[in-house]
């Protein structure tokens, strides 16, 4: 089973399921599970092309949207696992900071 992997380090929302979903796979289905990290590309074509067989940390619609209408139909999507997340930038509200674009201003400061 794949986790998704950032450029430095592991997503611990992604590892957290994926140990829930390796639990359960193997206390309770007695399936032996062994899990990988890697970059969001590779896991997409590694279950597309069969050297994988699950993964739960796709961020769709939007972040992996390529990935997935690249893959699509070389896998099956069973579906939501996680709603009403959201994906941005955030700042300290004490930060006079309302765009990507007041970052870079304050950056010389």
């Amino acid at each position: 089973m794949c986790e998704r992997r950032g450029r430095a380090k592991s997503w611990a929302d992604v590892i957290a399921s994926s140990n829930v979903v390796k639990y359960v796979l193997e206390n309770e289905l007695d399936y032996k599970v062994e899990l990988m990290q890697v970059e969001p590309g590779l896991m997409f074509a590694s279950i597309a092309d069969g050297s994988a067989d699950a993964m739960v940390g796709a961020w769709l619609p939007s972040t992996h949207a390529d990935y997935y209408e690249k893959y699509e139909g070389d896998f099956e999507d069973l579906g939501v696992n996680l709603t009403g997340t959201r994906n941005g930038l955030v700042v300290p509200e004490y930060m006079d900071v309302e765009s990507i674009e007041d970052l870079k201003a304050d950056s010389e400061s």
